[in-house]
């Protein structure tokens, strides 16, 4: 056999070296074009559950409010004030029975509001972001109190509360958030859901 017969015999079996290289280089700019917009995606289905996890714990919020006449922590409904409570805590009345006592100020939990309790009102899976970070309950939030430099120019798409980042604060406190990707409170990346009773 003659060396253009053998070379086309090898072409009929399997492809060219240049070929594989067409071949890989296609699938090259199709992984690039796919998957940016494939983690983008990742990030936004960890955002909505997280959202859809603040909006379950707001239910429950207004469960322990219907039964002990108390927002988490013991506090007075809609009290800005502190103190800050992870909602993994027993003082936080969602998933364990709270301790009668003074938290801070006038959040405090007395035997009848803890007679009252009614829960768990909250599953224990349900306290906790995607990021291993524990959801908290802040009756005194402020939106980019740290960064607010780096705020200034971000647009979150994060929260709920319109002009946050760089457009000042517009929800009113009291809020329950998750800290977001940088797992850091009161940055740009903060997923809140404000409290209200419907």
């Amino acid at each position: 056999m003659t060396g253009a017969g053998r070379a086309l015999k090898v072409r009929m079996n399997g492809f060219t070296l240049m070929e594989l290289i067409v071949v890989i280089a296609i699938i090259a700019v199709l992984a690039a074009i796919i998957a940016p917009n494939a983690f983008k995606s990742i990030e936004k289905s960890k955002t909505a559950k997280t959202v859809a996890d603040l909006k379950a714990i707001k239910t429950a919020v207004i469960a322990l409010y219907s039964d002990t006449g108390r927002f988490p922590n013991g506090c007075p409904a809609f009290s800005v004030q502190n103190p800050e409570v992870y909602f993994n805590t027993a003082q936080a009345g969602l998933i364990l029975r709270p301790t009668v006592g003074v938290v801070e100020g006038s959040c405090r939990w007395d035997q009848p509001e803890v007679d009252r309790w009614d829960g768990p009102y909250l599953e224990g899976n349900k306290v906790q972001d995607f990021w291993h970070t524990s959801y908290m309950y802040d009756p005194d939030y402020v939106f980019c109190t740290s960064g607010a430099s780096s705020c200034a120019s971000s647009s979150s798409p994060y929260t709920e509360c319109p002009g946050a980042c760089g457009g000042g604060f517009t929800c009113s406190p009291p809020v329950i958030v998750s800290f977001g990707p940088d797992k850091t409170e009161y940055t740009c990346d903060d997923i809140i859901v404000k409290m209200t009773l419907n």
